[in-house]
């Protein structure tokens, strides 16, 4: 899998932060839950386990953007290996160690590209303004994603290891097309 020898590359750094998960000891839990007793946290048998504690928020609430900070806690993996670990990580924040892996030469795309490619019931977006992309931008990247926006400057993130985003994603087209169609109506 992409971006496992870049992540063995950070651990052998120590342990590490990728968004809301600490990774240390070859094993994954939620930052808020790094100092609590192993035996305080209930154990993910396996990556079906975990893409079940992803979908949804502590008061069980759908998260439909992966990047949100609404992760929930009181889980831990098992010890895993690299591989294993960038497998779940891939669950967690999909494509996340592959982009980090590629930095300065990730390839971004600016959302006019992603909006002229759309079609069918999201070609409304060839429309989009770019004040209209800014709201969405606001409502969806600024208020609720740990990912750093590459494809139109968003801020950097500090802590931990990099979540870039080089194009918006599915949720965000989405959400963009919501808001364009709401306002024809």
């Amino acid at each position: 899998m992409r971006g496992t020898a870049w992540l063995e590359a950070r651990l052998g750094e120590g342990p590490q932060q990728l968004g809301q998960i600490w990774i240390a000891g070859g094993a994954l839990r939620h930052i808020d839950d790094r100092d609590a007793a192993e035996g305080s946290l209930a154990p993910l048998a396996d990556l079906a386990a975990l893409r079940e504690t992803v979908k949804t928020d502590d008061g069980g609430n759908f998260r439909p953007l992966r990047g949100a900070p609404t992760l929930r806690r009181g889980w831990r993996s098992p010890i895993l290996a690299a591989p294993a670990l960038a497998r779940w990580l891939n669950v967690l924040y999909p494509g996340a160690l592959a982009f980090a892996e590629l930095g300065g030469a990730l390839p971004v795309t600016p959302f006019e590209e992603t909006a002229r490619r759309q079609t069918g019931m999201y070609r409304l977006l060839h429309a989009a303004t770019p004040e209209q992309a800014r709201r969405t931008i606001e409502e969806v990247c600024d208020a609720g994603c740990l990912r750093q926006r590459l494809w139109s400057g968003g801020p950097a993130r500090a802590e931990g290891l990099p979540l870039l985003c080089p194009e918006a994603c599915n949720y965000f087209v989405g959400r963009c097309r919501e808001s364009l169609a709401a306002a024809r109506a």
